[in-house]
């Protein structure tokens, strides 16, 4: 799981242009995600975890932590043990 916590951390950092994202920050609030930021992150996920994210799941998904928890219960099980 650290490789995809470095991951989503890396993909915030260059898409916000932000060094400073962590875990525990709101992805709306602290990091100020726009509608367009929020569909971009939507393109992100559904690559990464290889199926569509539905409009509730990405509401549902509050920081950073949250967003790194969905692709880590989403990416395929032989992936988690690289």
């Amino acid at each position: 799981m650290a490789n995809i916590s470095h991951e989503v951390l890396n993909y915030l950092k260059e898409n916000l242009g932000n060094e400073n994202v962590r875990e525990d920050m709101n992805i709306k609030n602290d990091l100020g995600l726009t509608s367009l930021d929020l569909v971009d992150l939507a393109f992100y996920l559904e690559q990464r975890i290889d199926r569509t994210v539905t409009d509730e799941e990405l509401l549902s998904l509050k920081t950073v932590k949250d967003v790194i928890n969905f692709v880590a219960n989403n990416v395929d099980e032989k992936e988690l043990t690289k």
